[in-house]
């Protein structure tokens, strides 16, 4: 029997008894010799004879490239350098039947009579391999679960933690892995109601959907819903408790923004209510009071005619002033909701817009100009229905303060680099000004510029500017005014649009 059988031989028995496939390599004569238990590993038939190439094409290439690298480098040391060299690696293989298998390589070189040779064994870990993998995973659904997750004692120490709890709390594992208990991350309050759960914890295992207040590192508190399950061993004895949490703080939120919004909704609709009432029950009998003072002009003299005329005058005065407070009131309800946007024709709306002022502007002597840039779209996308309450309230101003010249609307058009379009009214007049130091001031509820400062020289609530400044907010857009005193008063406004 020659020394190769022999070697086969006794790599056999061993590998019977330990269920490994064991190898010898001889590098002066390449002789590779394996043990029936390898031909198991890497599928090949009884009688198959591997080279070393052979066997090497069974490998990943990073595990051969790793493999000859060692091989190469024992070949250069000299005699008085040569130690024993082992190589131990995990790799994939390629079975001779073309399955996919994970194998421990165990290779020890050493010199042996002045010949280099190699003998080590091989192990099918693939069942461990995929263990591994199985636990991994679980780890990984463990440590990111949306949900958090401790283990403590019976008496409360915690030995584990998932990373969505540790988030939770502001901790880390190694702050808190048998360090930290359940009494320091639970509120005086919660950790009672904890412990009444104690005897339904014993008697039923767990208990589920209790709101617990938990204390974060830093202090802070937050609510969770918390699910909790006692750990026994085989034969029956308790062991842990683990527990589940949900963290509560943006439903929490939720419900809060809820039931506000709910509370803001029904407040939007009383007031809605009242100021539908107020403005019935109020303008009501106030035009009643109007009509009949008029209708009375033909039935009195000269003198009761005088007491009609005041009545009249008060009534109409009582009549606007209502008006412009439900104005602001209404202003002020509205800018909670959102108006949609509409397609309008600027020249057809500024053209019924002349028609409604040019009339009333020529009985006061006052001439009306009408302006439309070249630059100004035909169709855009804009809150009509604000604009035109803004634009209704400051022509309204200009008629009112102008006694004589004129008043000019410029319409004009613009874009900026990123697209955004923006329509500029400039609405100006002749009238009497206002002072700098009223600039500011009247843009206030029920502020007036006084002709020389201590009585109201014009009817109104002084709140007209009030209404369209919160208009213009509205929209998005800004409004600037100029004035001097005895020459009139500039109004810009500048409102977003969108090309239709």
């Amino acid at each position: 029997m020659d020394s190769s059988q022999t070697t086969t031989n006794i790599l056999n028995a061993i590998d019977d008894i330990a269920g490994l496939g064991l190898f010898e390599y001889q590098a002066d004569t390449n002789t590779l010799s394996v043990s029936d238990g390898w031909r198991r590993i890497f599928e090949v038939d009884a009688d198959y004879i591997p080279t070393m190439q052979g066997a090497m094409n069974f490998y990943n290439e990073p595990f051969q490239s790793e493999l000859i690298a060692t091989a190469k480098e024992f070949t250069t040391l000299r005699p008085e350098q040569y130690t024993d060299q082992t190589f131990t690696k995990e790799s994939s293989i390629t079975t001779g039947l073309g399955n996919k298998r994970w194998i421990r390589h165990y290779l020890k070189r050493f010199m042996e009579q002045g010949r280099i040779v190699s003998r080590g064994f091989v192990q099918d870990i693939s069942a461990e391999v995929e263990q591994r993998v199985t636990t991994q995973q679980f780890k990984d659904l463990y440590n990111h679960a949306p949900y958090g997750y401790h283990t403590t004692t019976l008496d409360g120490l915690i030995t584990n933690m998932n990373f969505t709890m540790l988030k939770y709390l502001g901790y880390s594992i190694e702050e808190v892995k048998n360090t930290v208990s359940i009494q320091d991350i639970l509120t005086p309050r919660s950790l009672l109601i904890r412990s009444n759960l104690r005897d339904q914890l014993w008697e039923n295992g767990g208990f589920h959907d209790i709101e617990l207040e938990f204390v974060r590192k830093d202090g802070t508190i937050f609510l969770g819903l918390v699910n909790a399950s006692l750990v026994r061993t085989e034969a029956g004895e308790p062991i842990a408790i683990r527990v589940a949490t949900i963290d509560l703080s943006e439903r929490k939120q939720l419900e809060r923004a809820q039931q506000q919004a709910e509370t803001t909704e029904e407040v939007h609709r009383l007031r809605s209510e009242f100021l539908n009432m107020i403005s019935h029950e109020f303008r009501t009998p106030l035009g009643v009071v109007i009509g009949v003072a008029d209708a009375l002009q033909a039935h009195v003299d000269e003198e009761g005619r005088q007491y009609l005329d005041m009545l009249e005058a008060n009534g109409n005065r009582l009549l606007t002033m209502l008006n412009n407070v439900l104005e602001l009131a209404k202003t002020e309800f509205d800018s909670r909701a959102v108006t949609p946007v509409q397609r309008m024709d600027i020249q057809y709306f500024c053209a019924q817009f002349h028609e409604e002022w040019a009339v009333q502007m020529e009985q006061h002597g006052i001439e009306y100009i009408l302006e439309i840039l070249p630059t100004v779209p035909r169709m855009v996308l804009v809150d009509k229905l604000r604009l035109e309450r803004v634009l209704t309230s400051l022509m309204g101003n200009a008629v009112k303060f102008t006694q004589n010249g004129f008043v000019r609307l410029v319409v004009n058009y613009s874009e900026n680099s990123t697209g955004s379009a923006t329509l500029h009214l400039r609405l100006q007049d002749t009238g009497i000004g206002i002072a700098n130091e009223h600039l500011e001031k009247i843009f206030e509820p029920f502020y007036q510029v006084h002709q020389g400062g201590t009585t109201r020289s014009y009817d109104g609530a002084g709140i007209g500017l009030t209404v369209v400044r919160s208009l213009i907010r509205q929209m998005k857009g800004t409004l600037q005014i100029n004035s001097i005193v005895g020459s009139g008063t500039t109004i810009t406004l500048n409102v977003p649009v969108v090309l239709s």
